[in-house]
């Protein structure tokens, strides 16, 4: 609950009425004509009669209530706002003039509040109080909190992993050899060597124990990245929205097959979640990707910042990005310096447009393309596959054929 001073103003209708009955006045008295005096009388009673009444509230108390603070992008959250006045006052009313919250009520005191795209955004209602038989107005913007509206995505079928594991037990089949299902060889017995390996078969046929060696099954480490250096807006979001949802549906994905994760967000400001399998490690992502905004600062990320462990070398990096700042394809080149296994999913779905100078637009873009391509052909030729993520494909169909063999980073 808190209190809010208010200043008292002239509301449009007193505005209305004292300048119609000014004129009326003056003109009457200029021309000498009692209509236009008589014209202007009642509106003169109106203000006076107005005046009359008592003195108007001097603050108002605001007491509002917000119980889920967190939720999906296009959920409904509950908000309670209760407005005492202290003194007199007509009417007052609540408003929520946020653009990215849709906000609706049946009672002026319940909201049903509808968030329309993902982030953090400040719920302020707007409280207005009348007087005086609505000739003065006092405005209050109330702070009922902050929700945090996280990116609605989906489990994928596949994602794309690296062909250097970690030493982790997972759900991946691995090069070096364990106590997995996958078959790997068949070796003479060695001293240690568990009854349970004895490959009989081999052991009957050439009169020694044979042991069946297996392939471990070991977790893999994803890391998604969202380049926040462009937002480009096009069908299906802007180029930042794709990348905050996909890079939300990469993280939940990993976590849900028991493998590793963790998110960067490459800004001048640089974010990072270090990779983790623990059951809270989604909601810490999430309130990374959340504080992912368009980054228009001149500053270089500098990814030696980042320790080790939370960026590690055998991770497979899955980059969103509309590959259209250099700052973010540096990034992206340093990260194959450190060895990992990359990704790049380019983001934007669309062109420059065609002005009325049509010859001179169609050249421009023809060598945007080309140095589109250029872009391309360079991270190609570094071994970083580059995917297109268009408006008539899911994140599904864009990375599945990416997990049909393991990544290879840099090697040393």
């Amino acid at each position: 609950m808190s209190a809010y001073p208010v200043h008292w103003h002239p509301t449009p209708l007193a505005v209305t009425l004292a300048t119609c009955a000014g004129l009326a006045m003056l003109t009457g008295m200029l021309l000498g004509r009692a209509d236009l005096i008589g014209f202007a009388a009642p509106l003169l009673g109106a203000l006076a009669v107005g005046r009359r009444r008592r003195t108007p509230a001097e603050s108002l108390t605001v007491d509002t209530a917000l119980p889920e603070p967190r939720c999906l992008e296009h959920d409904t959250v509950p908000l309670t706002v209760d407005v005492h006045a202290r003194g007199a006052a007509d009417e007052i009313s609540v408003s929520l003039p946020t653009p990215r919250i849709a906000a609706s009520t049946e009672d002026g005191r319940t909201f049903a509040l509808r968030l329309l795209r993902w982030g953090r955004w400040s719920v302020q209602p707007r409280v207005a109080a009348y007087a005086h038989s609505g000739l003065l107005e006092a405005v209050v913007i109330a702070d009922a909190g902050e929700i945090r509206a996280y990116p609605r995505t989906t489990t994928l079928d596949s994602l794309p992993r690296p062909a250097d594991l970690p030493d982790r037990a997972g759900v991946h089949i691995g090069r070096r050899r364990g106590s997995g299902i996958e078959f790997a060889a068949v070796r003479p017995y060695q001293p240690g060597d568990l009854l349970r390996h004895v490959n009989w078969t081999a052991t009957a046929r050439r009169g020694q124990l044979y042991i069946t060696d297996r392939l471990a099954e070991q977790a893999a480490e994803i890391i998604a990245v969202i380049d926040t250096f462009s937002a480009v807006p096009q069908s299906g979001g802007s180029t930042l929205d794709l990348g905050v949802h996909g890079a939300t549906a990469v993280v939940r994905t990993a976590l849900h097959r028991g493998d590793r994760a963790g998110v960067v967000a490459l800004g001048g400001i640089l974010r990072w979640i270090g990779p983790d399998a623990s059951a809270r490690q989604f909601y810490r992502v999430a309130d990374t990707v959340v504080e992912a905004r368009l980054d228009d600062a001149v500053v270089e990320p500098d990814l030696s910042r980042i320790p080790r462990p939370a960026l590690p070398p055998r991770a497979a990096v899955i980059v969103f990005s509309p590959l259209l700042d250099h700052r973010a394809l540096n990034a992206v080149q340093d990260l194959h310096r450190r060895g990992c296994a990359i990704v790049v999913v380019d983001t934007l779905r669309t062109e420059p447009p065609i002005g009325r100078d049509a010859e001179t637009d169609r050249l421009a873009v023809r060598l945007w393309r080309l140095d589109r391509r250029r872009v391309e052909t360079r991270l190609t030729g570094l071994g970083i596959p580059v995917v297109q993520w268009n408006e008539r494909q899911q994140l599904d169909d864009v990375l599945g054929p990416l997990s049909l063999r393991p990544l290879i980073g840099r090697t040393r």
